[in-house]
């Protein structure tokens, strides 16, 4: 009965040594988790991996952030890298000292930026004490050229050629005893769109300061739509070259009422784009 009453005593003994180590590994591992704090962090949301981005084109380049104190201006830099076998893993800093609050930033990117599907973005602090990057690879591509089945109309007397859709209609009229032409191009709409050929070039005063390229030459360009109640779009480009003026104009009366046709203008836009000089 002694020896019994011993075992027993034992017994519990250890129980409760056992049970105030689990008590006191618990504490412990309480104690140890809050003890930890949460670290700084960036997480890259688009480009990810498997995105594909045409040559030219403008995207946003978006992440998301945590911990990242209220009080702290904490700014990123963006970045580019190709891991493409030949380009040694080259890489292009984007953009710098956005605040990483901010969570995007919109890239417009180089017409002329290098074809590859093995683009990552990287978004990263100083001395990269926070950093992510894609996924995975992201594409970029050769723009699809959507003047694909136009038309062309060519006119040899001045050098130049324009694409127009299978719907358009072109009519040519020539003036100043055969010296000047004026093209048509319409649909059915009230958009009008014509270009003319002046020889010998008259100057003229002219307030358009806007340039922009097509094809690799450069053109004024000015207009829009008219303020203060005059209900007209009108919108020109125009160059000279080998002393003759050249002008493209893209016009809506809207003194009708009638609605801005924005989808017929952006399609005489992209007939703009394709003008080029053949001579």
């Amino acid at each position: 009965m002694k020896k019994s009453l011993t075992i027993i005593l034992i017994v519990v003994v250890f129980a409760l040594v056992g049970v105030g180590g689990v008590f006191a590994y618990q504490k412990y591992s309480v104690s140890k988790t809050q003890n930890q704090t949460a670290q700084p962090s960036i997480t890259i949301t688009s480009p990810n991996g498997g995105e594909t981005w045409v040559q030219g084109s403008t995207h946003n380049i978006t992440w998301t952030s945590a911990n990242i104190a209220s009080a702290n201006q904490v700014n990123v830099y963006v970045a580019i890298t190709d891991y493409s076998p030949l380009s040694n893993f080259s890489t292009m800093m984007i953009a710098d000292n956005i605040p990483i609050t901010r969570g995007q930033y919109s890239w417009a990117m180089p017409s002329t930026y290098r074809l590859g599907s093995m683009y990552k973005i990287s978004v990263y602090t100083d001395l990269q004490m926070i950093v992510d990057s894609s996924d995975n690879y992201f594409s970029i591509v050769t723009p699809i050229d959507q003047t694909v089945g136009w038309k062309t109309y060519t006119n040899t007397q001045y050098g130049f050629e324009i694409k127009y859709p299978k719907d358009f209609t072109v009519s040519e009229q020539l003036t100043g005893n055969g010296s000047n032409v004026v093209i048509g191009f319409s649909n059915q709409s009230n958009v009008s769109m014509e270009i003319s050929a002046d020889s010998p070039a008259v100057a003229s005063a002219s307030n358009e300061s806007n340039l922009v390229s097509i094809n690799g030459f450069t053109f004024t360009h000015s207009g829009g739509l008219y303020p203060n109640g005059m209900n007209v779009y009108s919108e020109y480009y125009k160059i000279i070259k080998s002393n003759t003026k050249y002008s493209i104009h893209i016009g809506q009366d809207l003194s009708f009422g009638d609605a801005l046709q924005k989808d017929v203008i952006a399609t005489m836009t992209k007939i703009t784009q394709s003008f080029k000089f053949t001579k």
